[in-house]
């Protein structure tokens, strides 16, 4: 019971002071991720046997990068509820998508290490749950960080360097417990780590505008980087890219464009955007062209047809000198009629690529307003769970 007046009590603090939570019941198992970079984050947990005490610190280093997360509270705990709240709570009171993307990340490290801290006999039962919940942390942390670079963000070298320790930790992770794992859990969290790694990689790189361009276009936060890679690597657009992406995972794509994934993460995102504006200068001129395209081709079959008719008509005149007005008369009436066929003929050429233009732009705004619709759900739902959390607050 003292344990659990505790836990609310630290839940309360949290609310009204809004610091960072790392919350213990037992001694904490802490995984630890590294690389080469500048920067040193330290987050420790001293355990009393009543309540939990957590001290938060940043260091700057100049060798490493270190990211030290307790475990906390498990799945087996009865107050492993109050862990969700408590992120949840710190979520719901962040506002800028870079700071969203570090704690997305360090929640999915801390799951990595809640696993890690089951006992063997039970970790079996969770470790769906905790790499599930690991997976949507994840991909949160690379959507936010594509968000904060759309609102031209400068995004710290320490916030890319995290995501990529998480997701190469959880990369050893999954393949320490693959046999746990049914196939198609285990192809998700493999693109999922893919995914964020590249995101890590290159989105300090890509220019704002590109990113909002994008978005605009319709591909999600989260799946931008990785397009941006894959269609400078292949030459592929976006638009084929993005495509490709919705049929296959990204290692079938890379595969079918001949592109080793290592590669994606070390593309030189350079990407050419067209406004409205451009788009709609470069459809009129296509139309443009494919008329006159069309009419030369009907003014050729129709020099054509003259030059045929001219030279019957130039062997009847001869062999029938009587007959030449008769003869001019059908002439002059063959090449009328040949003329208006023709004409004809071009401007149903003409008006049938322009319907095939308008049904292409149909289609076009048509994704585009679904897409927006299912942002928007995603969006309602989001906000519907916050105010859950709210009211139950």
């Amino acid at each position: 019971m003292k344990k659990q007046i505790a836990s609310i009590a630290l839940a309360s603090a949290l609310i009204f002071s809004g610091v960072s939570q790392v919350f213990a019941e037992t001694p904490g198992t802490q995984t630890t991720v590294e690389s080469n970079t500048d920067t040193q984050v330290s987050t420790d947990s001293t355990t009393t046997p009543t309540q939990s005490t957590t001290t938060d610190s940043t260091t700057v280093n100049t060798t490493d990068t270190t990211l030290q997360v307790d475990a906390g509270l498990t799945p087996e705990d009865f107050t492993y509820f109050l862990d969700k709240l408590f992120e949840n709570i710190q979520l719901t009171f962040t506002f800028d998508p870079e700071a969203k993307a570090q704690i997305y990340a360090e929640i999915s490290a801390e799951r990595l290490a809640e696993l890690k801290a089951l006992n063997p006999e039970t970790q079996s039962k969770f470790v769906n749950e905790l790499l599930a919940s690991y997976e949507e942390a994840l991909t949160k942390a690379g959507e936010q960080v594509e968000e904060a670079k759309a609102e031209g963000t400068e995004i710290a070298e320490e916030t890319t360097n995290v995501m990529d320790q998480v997701a190469t930790e959880g990369e050893a992770t999954v393949d320490e417990v693959a046999d746990q794992l049914e196939d198609e859990q285990k192809e998700a969290l493999e693109e999922t780590i893919t995914n964020v790694k590249i995101t890590a990689a290159v989105v300090r790189d890509i220019d704002p505008k590109v990113v909002q361009s994008l978005r605009d276009q319709g591909i999600g936060y989260g799946k931008i980087a990785l397009t941006v890679s894959i269609s400078n690597l292949s030459g592929k657009s976006v638009e084929e890219v993005t495509e490709l992406l919705k049929k296959n995972g990204i290692g079938k794509v890379a595969k079918e464009l001949g592109i080793h994934p290592g590669k994606l993460k070390n593309a030189k995102l350079t990407i050419s955007i067209e406004n409205n504006e451009d788009k709609s200068t470069t459809d009129s001129n296509e139309e443009a062209n494919v008329e006159n395209q069309t009419r030369e081709t009907v003014q050729t079959q129709d020099d054509n047809q003259d030059n045929q008719e001219q030279s019957v008509t130039q062997a009847i005149s001869a062999k029938t000198p009587v007959k030449e007005k008769v003869v001019n008369h059908i002439k002059r009436e063959v090449q009328t009629e040949v003329k208006e066929k023709a004409q004809e003929n071009a401007e149903v050429k003409v008006e049938e690529n322009k319907n095939e233009k308008k049904n292409d732009k149909k289609e076009e705004v048509k994704e585009k307003i679904e897409e927006k619709v299912k942002e928007k759900k995603e969006k309602r739902e989001h906000d519907d769970e916050e105010n859950e959390v709210d009211q139950s607050l």
